[in-house]
């Protein structure tokens, strides 16, 4: 009976430890190159990173794949750094489980993902004739590191089943 009580605390213990080793803030860094010829920003480059939590679950979106909610945004562009608190929505996107872009933007700029033949690209309008797009390319950072609270409880779980299996071995005559 103990051996069985040992098992599936070990089990348990296991089920909880392995979705925290997997759970990661991916990070990207990427930089946005403007290429409308006619755009006041034309041949300009400007550059940022973002990061999302890989653990949460997924929104599906309207137009297929998956959004991640940001947890940090930060672009250099005109007018001053922009952060995630500055923008209307900010979501990375994922279709059949590959980054494709963001899906993001503000009163000024947007970022669109990848979608079919068409790659991810950015926009602005600052209005008055003044708009144009550019081309984006992506970098991936990734570190993956266990959650703390999970990582705790599978530890404490763990040296637990060490003290019940000392015990046990104790009394055994």
């Amino acid at each position: 009976m103990k051996n069985i009580l040992i098992g599936t605390l070990s089990a348990v213990t296991l089920a909880l430890a392995a979705p925290a080793l997997h759970a990661a803030t991916v990070s990207y860094s990427f930089s946005v190159t403007i290429d409308s010829v006619n755009a006041s920003l034309a041949g300009q480059s400007f550059a940022g990173s973002f990061s999302y939590d890989d653990a949460q679950v997924p929104v599906a979106s309207p137009f297929g794949g998956d959004l991640f909610e940001l947890s940090s945004f930060d672009f250099s562009f005109v007018g001053g750094p922009f952060a995630k608190a500055d923008l209307d929505y900010a979501s990375a996107v994922f279709e059949n489980g590959n980054f494709v872009g963001l899906d993001l933007g503000d009163a000024t700029f947007a970022f669109l993902p990848a979608s079919g033949p068409f790659a991810a690209f950015f926009s602005y309008d600052f209005g008055g004739n003044d708009a144009g797009n550019g081309s984006i390319v992506y970098t991936p950072r990734m570190t993956e590191l266990p959650e703390p609270g999970t990582a705790w409880l599978a530890a404490g779980l763990l040296a637990g089943l060490a003290g019940l299996r000392r015990r046990t071995r104790a009394q055994q005559p």
